[in-house]
């Protein structure tokens, strides 16, 4: 049988969450096929590719100007192409209403349920106009 073929983003992250999805499968696949049978676990080459967001550092997340698929357009493409099998994203980065032809698969929990945000400059005032939610800190 021909190996799997997975893409995914080339940053450090989508090389994590490459592991941890495969981890998943793993588990899942052991999970269910029973300790006591012995189908092999498929093999998959991975291939990283660099998007257009991640080439691009011009274009800003904030003012709503960035395309819906700045960091997933090269990924789709290879897919419809028949390029790979499939591929693993962050869910935060796809495209909605997916491009015609394609569809998620599987999502996984996250290991950190909380959403964290780092940058270089105030954002309260942009990002939050009316104050935080109870409970909420930036």
């Amino acid at each position: 049988m021909n190996p799997l073929r997975v893409i995914s983003r080339s940053s450090p992250l989508a090389k994590v969450q490459v592991e941890e999805a495969f981890a998943a499968l793993k588990g899942y696949w052991l999970e269910g096929t029973g300790a006591g049978q012995a189908l092999p676990f498929p093999a998959f080459e991975v291939s990283f590719l660099t998007s257009y967001g991640d080439r691009d550092k011009s274009i800003s997340l904030l003012d709503g100007s960035a395309p819906g698929d700045l960091f997933t357009r090269e990924l789709d493409e290879a897919l419809l192409q028949t390029q790979a099998d499939f591929a693993v994203h962050s869910a935060k980065d796809l495209n909605l209403p997916l491009p015609e032809g394609l569809s998620v698969l599987a999502l996984l929990q996250a290991r950190d349920p909380s959403d964290s945000l780092a940058c270089r400059r105030e954002l309260r005032k942009i990002a939050f106009p009316d104050g935080l939610l109870r409970g909420f800190r930036v």
